[in-house]
């Protein structure tokens, strides 16, 4: 049986060793990082990384005490694909003479129990509306 997937997220300043640092963390386990994600947060200073693993959960849980020693992490968190909310959006261009007969308000983009009605851009040759999962077919009638 292959090893449950782990995400660890780990928020951080700046700093120019600190790549090197989290992945000996790893390696000195004999752990493979899947995948491995860096951008800069929202707020100034801080980056955050997106490490995805393959291990046991206590393996897993003593790599983010391991990270969160370090004293340029400011938080680490260890997530399970269970834990984590993934959302997938799509963008379509609907062109203005495609929809002249049809009220735009009336296209449902929907996802899940809540509608939501879109629209990001119109104007006078397109619309640019933002369905969700799910609704691409919507789209497509018009």
């Amino acid at each position: 049986m292959e090893a449950p997937l782990f995400t660890n997220s780990v928020y951080t300043e700046n700093r120019v060793t600190l790549l090197h640092q989290i992945s000996m963390i790893f390696s000195r386990r004999c752990l493979n990082i899947d995948s491995m994600t860096v951008s800069a947060c929202s707020i100034e200073g801080v980056h955050k990384f997106t490490i995805t693993c393959r291990s046991t959960r206590p393996m897993m849980e003593h790599v983010v005490k391991q990270l969160e020693k370090r004293i340029d992490v400011i938080k680490a968190f260890l997530l399970t694909d269970d834990e984590i909310l993934f959302q997938e959006v799509a963008l379509y261009k609907v062109p203005t003479e495609n929809v002249v007969n049809t009220d735009i308000e009336e296209i449902d983009l929907h996802g899940g129990e809540h509608p939501r009605r879109h629209r990001l851009a119109v104007g006078p040759r397109l619309v640019v509306p933002q369905p969700l999962e799910g609704v691409a077919h919507r789209v497509a009638e018009v």
